[in-house]
């Protein structure tokens, strides 16, 4: 086994560690992760802890990077004001029905 193959389940610790602390910290914040190994465990794991977007070094075009990062940006925003719309209605819904089961009811 290589020193490179040794040390490469740590840093898939210390990334998605990484992630899970932004993501506590801020839940909303779309996260994105930078690595140089295009590995589909990372992948699949820095999408389970709520990660929107993994970019492989080199940067070929980092024009095409920021146009994406941007574009990522924007889908992550436009899905926090949806989850925060029906946030807002499960609470209106919530609050409406408490009130109705609190009313009188005839026997």
């Amino acid at each position: 086994m290589s020193a490179t193959a040794d040390k490469r389940p740590l840093r898939l610790r210390r990334l998605l560690l990484t992630a899970n602390l932004l993501l506590a910290i801020a839940p909303a914040l779309p996260a994105f992760l930078l690595t140089g190994t295009a590995d589909p465990e990372l992948a699949h794991r820095a999408a389970e802890v709520g990660v929107v977007g993994l970019v492989q070094k080199p940067l070929v075009d980092p024009s095409r990077l920021v146009e994406h990062l941007a574009q990522l940006a924007r889908e992550g925003l436009s899905r926090n004001r949806e989850q925060t719309y029906l946030e807002r209605i499960k609470e209106r819904h919530e609050h409406v029905l408490a009130r109705y089961r609190s009313l009188p009811r005839d026997a």
